[in-house]
């Protein structure tokens, strides 16, 4: 592999992505003595402590510098896989809740931070690529991890699997610390949060690009939610699950071959057309049950989120760097992924009011938000120079 491939931030994505312990993650609390009622309660303080951290952890990073950030951010993720490891062994409820404010924290100085040091470090240009091919390594080690955990599972148990991850999550960190340092800021004139988002706050694309960036947020959190329900809706072992992860894990690799043939040329196609096969493909997923249709939609949902997704970030830089805020480009970015955190909160919140609904009706409803919004934004953004 070229030095295109081999470097600090992608292999610190690759020790990201190994979480052994993934398949089992409602497991290391059950059986520590939680029920699944305290383990949703503390997936929703987790949503809280990132919706509540993002705008101030943006700040922060504006002024620390997107490589520190993430430093610091890779630093609270290791010491969080550290508590949950001490957790489970000690099956203590109090340090449970202090896992989930580690990885929330570390979460929030991270979120807005992933783009806009790629936006920094390797310019618009090269962003697109860049990113795809980091989240591959990201995806590679989660399909590393996925696969070796029932050889670790059987082996050496549930601690095996957190001793592992934390393990993986100490060479992140590592890493961490010798990735590329952002181009210098030194000449930019630090500029007060204030005007910034007195500014975005008046813009109807910011609105836009939030509501867009929640629908496609919720996408992922149905994906990640309701995928098991669907398999027993159509008659298929639950068991499935596992050989579904890794073949749609595999499918999202595709994300970076699609994003070498994206340019400012045709990204307004790409992502016009990308949104709407998403589109058409939750609601197909929600109305059809034959088991063939089912599975293949499975193995490609993810990668339909994957790709309008990552052209929304480029927008999203786009418009930062129109409205002269690019100072506080972290600061923004943290605002859009708060549009995201939101809905999950309320998801979480009204699981069982969701379930009670149907999953058919929540995968519908996505589809056609995302057709109601796809004309806004094609028009008031994409057209907007």
């Amino acid at each position: 592999m070229s030095k295109f491939y081999i470097n600090r931030f992608n292999f610190l994505q690759l020790f990201d992505g190994l979480v052994f312990y993934a398949p089992v993650s409602l497991l290391v609390r059950t059986q520590a003595g939680m029920t699944v009622s305290q383990f949703l309660l503390l997936q929703a303080a987790l949503s809280i402590v990132i919706f509540a951290g993002e705008v101030p952890a943006g700040m922060v990073t504006d002024r620390i510098g997107y490589k520190n950030s993430i430093v610091l951010s890779q630093v609270l993720l290791f010491s969080a896989r550290a508590c949950l490891m001490v957790a489970f062994l000690m099956k203590s409820l109090p340090l449970f809740v202090l896992e989930v404010v580690l990885e929330g924290l570390s979460y929030v100085f991270y979120s807005g931070t992933y783009d806009a040091y790629l936006y920094g470090v390797y310019g618009e240009e090269e962003y697109l690529r860049r990113s795809t091919i980091a989240a591959n390594f990201g995806t590679t080690g989660f399909i590393v991890s996925t696969l070796l955990y029932y050889v670790f599972y059987s082996c050496f148990g549930m601690v095996g699997l957190l001793v592992s991850t934390t393990i993986s999550s100490f060479l992140a960190a590592v890493s961490s610390f010798g990735i590329e340092k952002e181009k210098s800021r030194a000449e930019k004139q630090e500029k007060s949060s204030l005007p910034v988002f007195k500014k975005l706050l008046k813009s109807r694309q910011l609105w836009v690009m939030m509501l867009v960036s929640a629908c496609l947020s919720m996408a992922m959190l149905f994906i990640n939610f309701f995928f098991v329900d669907k398999l027993l809706t159509v008659g298929l072992d639950e068991k499935l699950m596992t050989p579904i992860i890794l073949g749609y894990s595999v499918v999202e690799l595709l994300n970076a071959r699609i994003a070498r043939r994206i340019n400012s040329d045709n990204q307004r196609i790409f992502f016009a057309g990308s949104a709407l096969v998403l589109s058409a493909g939750l609601i197909l997923f929600g109305v059809m049950n034959g088991v063939v249709p089912v599975v293949i939609l499975m193995l490609v949902l993810p990668l339909l989120v994957d790709a309008p997704s990552v052209i929304l970030s480029k927008y999203e830089n786009d418009l930062i760097d129109k409205m002269g805020a690019d100072s506080n480009r972290a600061t923004v970015l943290s605002v859009f992924s708060m549009g995201g955190s939101l809905p999950e909160i309320a998801m979480l919140l009204v699981s069982s009011a969701l379930s009670g609904a149907g999953t058919a009706v929540c995968f519908i409803a996505l589809g056609v938000t995302i057709i109601f919004l796809l004309p806004i934004f094609y028009l008031d953004i994409l057209h907007k120079k």
